[in-house]
């Protein structure tokens, strides 16, 4: 259980926008069935679909034009 909870400060916020922090205040059981979660996926290798997208949110140097922006 440790190993899931000692990062440091690590982030992932992801589409839901949850930093590392919030996980902090989450009870131990919740933290527990959480992790017990992401091993099943990994033993199984089945990836949720909801896993797979992404947001990408451009930020643009300062001074640069925003639409030359490429994908």
């Amino acid at each position: 259980m440790d190993h899931g909870t000692s990062l440091e400060t690590a982030t992932f916020p992801g589409k839901v926008r949850l930093g590392w922090k919030i996980y902090e205040h989450v009870p131990e059981n919740i933290t527990e069935l959480m992790l017990e979660f992401l091993y099943l996926t990994w033993r199984k290798g089945q990836i949720p679909k909801i896993w797979k997208t992404d947001l990408i949110i451009p930020i643009p140097k300062p001074g640069k034009r925003t639409l030359g922006y490429r994908l």
